[in-house]
């Protein structure tokens, strides 16, 4: 059968008769199992997810011999004068194609029997497109193209928004028929339809707001709708109704447990073939469905009374169900149905393994950090059930298998723990903590703003393009502008400042540019470009120009291939001259670490293409996120041009590596039960800051001079843990823990440190009260960096236990070391050894920077005078009952002189001055005397050592 229709033939096709079939998102009702403080908990919640089947197999009801025609592809038109034009490549066919059907916003429009179509739209409104091709009868029918959506002025950025909720759901019951209506839902592009569900199934898809259907008589039955949008972006789904109205009911009655579980095993091609029966449940409104679990994991949800699957072949497993209603009531679970039948295990009575090998891989983008994690799994002599996992201590799920994907806030620190299970409730150890930080959110920036100049009387456009890093989407604000410029949304992510200057307009304005984050509005970025407006007659431009396409730039410090900004010299037809490519910094802040080069930096004649190379090379301090500005001026010798851009630098992803090394206050001798470390005080933990989990200072634990550098026994397990003074006490295995209740300064400094960087920070403890370099009994242990013949001065126990930590912690966390933190010089003081502290100091801030491993920040950061970071602090001249210290002896006066020339005697040094922080200024002394800083003190002392570690980077 053949009709006329807007001057195009129509063929009656299956394809047609069918259209394309709906998008339908398939409902999985589903209740997860949770196990939580190793106890199995019965489910309380209902949750609803949606699978998107596509479905785009052509119906047809006689073949052909021979092929489908291929989908016809380059589906492309335009939108002029309220007319859409198509146009397309002829698909391949054996029998050649006869024709093509039109889908406008997925539904039957036309056929035609070229490769063009034209049509009549309405303005401001967007359309999809797509083609499907046929050949001679018995007809074959192609898949759809590629959709082709128009106009793209009004096309979105952002493709994946759904539509709005149907709202005001209604509806009646009319004999043998239902009549259901709502709100229609809204789009950013156009609503294609709705989907229909009944008793929580899809039923079908309509293309308006309404629904009217079959209802057996008596039949009670639950709806509810989903709108779907052109780009199958599907809705959250629509409050669900009754109907027939039941009226006011008790909606927390759970259904019955289903009962009378009965099932068969038999072999299949990959596994065992599995059924499972059951009677059905009653509710006192109706039974929605059943959610399955083998081995107490959830697999599926079914609508009937019967489920089949597949399971390992020859494997044994215990079946159970549980019934939910339309109100989220959960019924408790059925009897468990072994499968084979017989083949029940027993409860081992021991847990399973402890699992290892915790890892973690983070992305983050538009604010959320998305955290993959993966451990070894553990073995139990019955079958693992399954892990529990923990958030900074906090049971946050049960998954069945070794991996876990989470979300959490970008920029944050976090800590996982998993625990294995078993079916019968045996629960093993956590595992090793794993601390994780995610990136923080990047500010979006504009790549391409220069300063403007402007001509009287000419229009004038600048498009503004912000580009975010995390792939989000940004605002723009405009500060000051002239009178008379217009801001204009181009509906396409980007806007428009658009003006015509007059007379009166002549001279310099000054506007501000602000890209901001639209998922946090304080995310933002300003630069400010200058309009300058002339009445004169513009001056001879340049036979040439140089373009660079808006793009995010994104520079890694570190990285050894850079970021590389393409450039475009656009010539004047005839121009032919070689040019020569140059680039400046906008500031000396901009310049800083950063290398260039060309590819190639001179563009030989009739040449147009080249290439910016950038590299930033890792700093002596951590860096913040942050955007730097580049000129890139091209040159033929009588001409210049230049263009600008933005690029945006992430910092090094590797943590912040300290050493402490020195005596009792490097220790930390506070007065006893001074650590605040609960939720809130002074010196509670952070999960950014780290420490090396090593033995403490106990004489007994180093009975020989190789147990100093034997790291194998010098390291705990877990390696690294959270921070928590007093730093130099190991923690205990279970609990993570520690027994001592006194603090030193170092908490403090990497808590001051913490804002500047945007990594964790690991403190490796290596100090031991009462040493030095002096040859002391107690401890037997000195710092001298090299052995010495000199009767008065010790061994290099300490300072090689010291560079054996440091190098273990580099190798081992890939971290940098940013900085040497010294307290120490009492013991020196003697007068038989204070002549030699100088010298002795010198030779062991040397020796390190030579020593400790190379880290990213390469073999040029090692030497004698590398710039590695390197404090220390002035003793103590506090005053109390116990003992006035106010008053130095001559070997203190010596060893304090060496502190306060530091920065003068060794370069990259610099001394923390704590004269004032004594009694008398309301800092008690710390443990047995005022030769230990108390609390209060040693807080001051830890921020005051991070300002100096500033200052010390740049001496």
């Amino acid at each position: 059968m053949t009709m006329q229709r807007n001057h195009h033939e129509q063929i009656d096709t299956p394809s047609q008769a069918a259209t394309l079939p709906p998008l339908i998102p398939v409902p999985l009702v589903r209740e997860p199992l949770t196990v939580t403080m190793h106890r199995f908990l019965t489910p309380l919640l209902l949750r609803t997810g949606v699978a998107l089947a596509l479905l785009f197999s052509a119906v047809a009801v006689v073949q052909a011999a021979g092929n489908t025609p291929a989908a016809p592809a380059n589906l492309q038109g335009s939108i002029t004068d309220g007319t859409a034009s198509l146009s397309w490549d002829v698909p391949d066919d054996d029998d050649g194609v006869e024709g093509y059907n039109i889908y406008i916003n997925n539904a039957y429009s036309n056929t035609v029997r070229t490769n063009r179509f034209s049509t009549v739209v309405l303005p401001d409104t967007l359309y999809s497109f797509k083609v499907v091709a046929f050949d001679a009868e018995p007809r074959r029918f192609s898949a759809a193209s590629e959709a082709l959506t128009l106009p793209e002025s009004l096309v979105p950025d952002d493709l994946t928004i759904p539509p709005s909720i149907p709202t005001g759901l209604t509806g009646s019951v009319d004999d043998s028929s239902v009549s259901l209506s709502w709100q229609p839902s809204t789009d950013d592009e156009a609503v294609l339809g709705y989907n229909v569900y009944r008793d929580n199934q899809y039923l079908t898809t309509v293309r308006s707001p309404q629904y009217t259907g079959n209802n057996a008589a008596g039949e009670s039955h639950s709806w509810y709708v989903v709108a779907i949008d052109i780009r199958t972006n599907f809705s959250p789904r629509s409050e669900r109704i009754i109907l027939p109205d039941p009226g006011p009911v008790d909606t927390t009655l759970p259904p019955s447990a289903p009962t009378g579980l009965n099932g068969e095993v038999s072999a299949g091609d990959s596994g065992d073939n599995v059924t499972v029966t059951w009677q059905a449940s009653t509710d006192d409104q109706a039974v929605a469905g059943y959610n399955i679990y083998r081995n107490r994991q959830y697999i599926g949800t079914r609508f009937g009374t019967t489920y089949t699957g597949q399971v390992e072949a020859g494997s044994s497993n215990r079946f159970s169900v549980v019934a939910f209603d339309f109100d989220g009531n959960f019924s408790t679970a059925s009897e468990s149905l072994t499968l084979p039948q017989g083949s029940e295990e027993t409860n081992p009575g021991t847990p399973p393994s402890v699992p290892t090998g915790l890892t973690g891989d983070t992305t983050t983008a538009n604010g959320q950090t998305q955290v993959q994690l993966s451990w070894t799994p553990s073995t139990s002599s019955v079958k693992v059930a399954g892990y529990n996992i923990y958030r900074n201590n906090e049971y946050r799920t049960s998954v069945f298998s070794n991996s876990y994907s989470d979300t959490v806030a970008a920029g944050t620190a976090f800590s996982y723990n998993v625990v294995a299970f078993d079916s019968f409730g045996n629960f093993s150890a956590k595992s090793a903590p794993l601390n994780l930080l995610g990136d923080a959110n990047q500010p979006p920036f504009f790549s391409d703003l220069d300063d403007q100049y402007l001509s009287v009387g000419e229009d004038w456009e600048l498009v503004l393009r912000p580009v975010d890093i995390d792939g989000g989407a940004a605002g723009i604000l405009i500060s000051s502008p002239p009178e008379g410029v217009q801001f204009v949304d181009n509906r396409n992510g980007s806007r428009s400042l658009k003006w015509r200057p007059t007379v009166d307009d002549i001279g310099s304005h000054d506007i501000t540019i602000t890209a901001f984050d639209l998922q946090d509005t304080d995310l933002r970025t300003s630069q400010s470009i200058r309009l300058i407006v002339s009445g004169d007659e513009p001056p001879t431009a340049a036979p040439f120009s140089l373009s660079i396409a808006p793009a995010a730039h994104e520079l890694v410090e570190g990285s050894d291939t850079g970021v590389s900004v393409p450039l475009t010299l656009n010539r004047d037809p005839g121009f032919e001259q070689a040019i020569d490519l140059s680039v400046s910094a906008a500031s000396a802040a901009d310049e800083a670490g950063i290398s260039t080069a060309f590819a190639p930096e001179t563009l030989p004649m009739g040449e147009t293409q080249s290439a910016l190379t950038l590299k930033l090379a890792v700093d002596t301090l951590p860096i913040s996120a942050q955007q730097r500005r580049f000129t890139i001026t091209a040159s033929d010798g009588q001409h210049s041009v230049s263009a600008s851009v933005t690029v945006s630098v992430r910092p090094v992803a590797r943590d912040d590596v300290y050493l402490i090394i020195g005596q009792s206050n490097a220790v930390g001798f506070s007065e006893e039960g001074a650590r605040q470390s609960a939720a809130g005080g002074l010196d509670e933990p952070n999960l950014r800051i780290r420490q090396a989990n090593v033995r403490s200072n106990d004489s007994k634990l180093y009975p020989d001079s190789a147990s100093y550098t034997d790291i194998t026994a010098d390291f705990h397990t877990p390696a690294f843990v959270t921070a928590l003074d007093p730093l130099h006490e190991s923690v205990d295995p279970d609990t993570l823990s520690k027994e001592g209740t006194r603090i030193g300064m170092y908490l403090s400094f990497a808590k001051t440190a913490l804002p500047d960087t945007s990594r964790n920070i690991i403190l490796v403890p290596a100090a031991w009260a009462g040493s030095g370099f002096c040859n002391t009994e107690s401890p037997a242990a000195h710092w001298n960096a090299q052995p010495t013949d000199q009767p008065e001065l010790g061994n290099t126990l300490l300072f090689d236990r010291a560079l054996a930590r440091i190098n273990a912690t580099l190798e081992a966390s890939g971290g940098i070391l940013r900085g040497i933190l010294w307290h120490q010089g009492e013991t020196d003081a003697r007068e038989e050894c204070a002549p030699f502290y100088e010298e002795n100091l010198g030779n062991l801030i040397a020796e390190l920077r030579t020593r400790i491993v190379a880290d990213a920040r390469g073999e040029s950061a090692r030497g004698p005078q590398a710039n590695i970071p390197f404090v220390l602090g002035t003793m103590s001249q506090g005053s109390d009952e116990r003992g006035d210290l106010s008053k130095f002896t001559p070997g203190k006066l010596t060893v304090n002189a060496v502190h306060r020339n530091i920065a003068s005697l060794v370069p990259h040094s610099e001394v923390v001055l704590n004269d004032d922080l004594v009694p008398a200024n309301g800092y008690p002394c710390g443990e047995s005397s005022c030769v230990h800083f108390g609390a209060s003190a040693l807080r001051e002392m830890g921020a005051r050592t991070h300002d100096a570690l500033i200052r010390a980077a740049g001496n």
